[in-house]
């Protein structure tokens, strides 16, 4: 913050790392004002745990195509995540369900084959419920956070794109 403004600064984070770029913002809103907003955020398959069972029946859908992400796994993460504490806030545990008010813009990045995916649309309405900037790209045929695997071809067009939207919103 000595060196840049916050508005300045992008946060870019995948899987578990693109839960907690997009986490900062309900943090932020539950009492942290101290730690100012991003400039832009860009979450690839960002990690979250299936609230609901609409969110449930997709990602067992998706199961069947992902190889990296056991759905089964997901479920299990809520205790891991809790590691015995039930003080724990919902949104770090479900932050489809975190306050994202004045949340920057934003970006998320999914495979239509990888189970995260299935959240996607419990975001897409947390964006509008808030009034947020965000854009919701899906890799069709792509798998769990492939824009940062640049040995194939599409998660080489991943990368490029990638590459190219932090260059355009910072």
């Amino acid at each position: 913050m000595q060196d840049y403004k916050a508005e300045n600064i992008s946060v870019l984070g995948t899987s578990s790392g693109g839960n907690l770029a997009l986490g900062m913002v309900p943090y932020i809103n539950a009492g942290h004002g101290d730690t100012p907003m991003p400039g832009y955020i860009m979450a690839i398959s960002p990690g979250t745990c299936v609230d609901t069972d609409e969110e449930w029946q997709r990602m067992l859908e998706l199961d069947k195509k992902d190889v990296a992400i056991p759905a089964q796994y997901m479920k299990k993460a809520v205790e891991v995540m809790r590691h015995g504490d039930d003080s724990v806030p919902e949104y770090m545990i479900w932050l489809q369900k975190g306050d994202f008010t004045n949340c920057p813009k934003t970006t998320f990045i999914y495979g239509s084959d990888e189970t995260l995916y299935a959240c996607a649309p419990s975001f897409e309405a947390a964006m509008k419920k808030y009034k947020v900037d965000y854009k919701m790209i899906v890799g069709e045929g792509m798998f769990h956070c492939y824009p940062v695997f640049p040995i194939c071809r599409e998660g080489k067009e991943g990368w490029k794109m990638m590459i190219q939207l932090m260059k355009e919103n910072t």
